[in-house]
């Protein structure tokens, strides 16, 4: 019994880190696009890609990631996730800021940290807050 359950979320993590990889392409985009050519500030810039990224990727894992779960795509579903994207968000945010302003990494290479850091936050959280 408890292979399967290694093997379910194994799977579940592996899906997780293809709609991970494809979201993270997307919220990267933007946010170069949004500090390079819109001018905008880098943490502004950070927080509107993140979020059309969390937005993005509670449909793609609530339909292809979190396939065998009993939660319902409903709105107090969405907004969990959404939630939990929130903390996630925050401690997004503090890596970057302190990546930046602590340790003079130029954004982009301190948002590969940040994405490290949140990217397995929100995996553990969401998988066991809200899809188990």
């Amino acid at each position: 019994m408890e292979n399967v359950n290694i093997l379910r979320l194994s799977k579940e993590y592996l899906r997780y880190c293809v709609v991970g990889f494809l979201v993270t392409g997307i919220d990267f985009s933007l946010l170069i696009f949004e500090v390079e050519l819109l001018h905008i500030h880098y943490l502004t810039a950070a927080f509107i890609s993140y979020t059309t990224a969390a937005v993005i990727h509670y449909f793609l894992s609530s339909k292809y990631v979190f396939t065998e779960s009993d939660t319902e795509q409903s709105f107090s579903a969405f907004m969990i996730f959404l939630l939990l994207g929130v903390l996630g968000l925050g401690l997004y945010e503090l890596m970057m800021f302190i990546s930046v302003h602590s340790f003079g990494l130029h954004y982009v290479l301190a948002k590969v940290f940040a994405t490290g850091i949140s990217f397995t936050f929100n995996f553990l959280s969401r998988k066991y807050l809200l899809f188990n």
